[in-house]
């Protein structure tokens, strides 16, 4: 995070039966696999409703990055995405409404605030830890789960 834009990490992990990536990596086209499941990100972000500091914001899918993971079955996607917004010095609030769905795969998101932020307080789904000094909020949310449809981050910036 930089001083105006969050930046948080989506990683899915997904059962790849048919080894879809494997092949895509090996012969196909992986920047064109990439860019769609991009569009599909952010179409997904994009009907979401989020507010920090109680102003609507954007977020963004800036990169994407698909690979396997050791076997061909185990595939993942990594998404970077970035939420400008108007920091406070201070308390400042972040908060996501969306529509409550079942997780197909087990995915991770990491928020990584820079060395003068700090988290106060978070509600997510799934299982959320927190390190780095409270820098860092890691949160993982396994296969079948339902994420309650809003999640929020209180994070402090006052000695930014």
């Amino acid at each position: 995070m930089c001083w105006g834009v969050i930046w948080y990490t989506i990683v899915f992990d997904y059962e790849d039966v048919e080894g879809e990536y494997w092949g895509i990596l090996r012969g196909g086209d992986p920047r064109a696999e990439a860019e769609e499941l991009g569009a599909r990100m952010q179409g997904f972000l994009d009907e979401e409703r989020m507010l920090i500091n109680g102003e609507e914001v954007r977020a963004v899918v800036d990169y994407v990055y698909i690979d396997v993971r050791g076997e061909r079955e185990r595939s993942t996607a990594v998404f970077q995405v970035r939420i400008p917004y108007r920091p406070r010095r201070g308390r400042n609030v972040y908060e996501d409404y969306y529509e409550p769905e079942r997780a197909e795969y087990p995915y991770t998101v990491t928020w990584i605030l820079p060395p003068c932020g700090r988290i106060l307080s978070y509600e997510m789904p799934g299982h959320a830890t927190l390190g780095g000094g409270g820098r860092v909020l890691e949160v993982r949310v396994s296969p079948g789960e339902v994420p309650p449809g809003y999640e929020s981050l209180v994070f402090d910036l006052s000695e930014c």
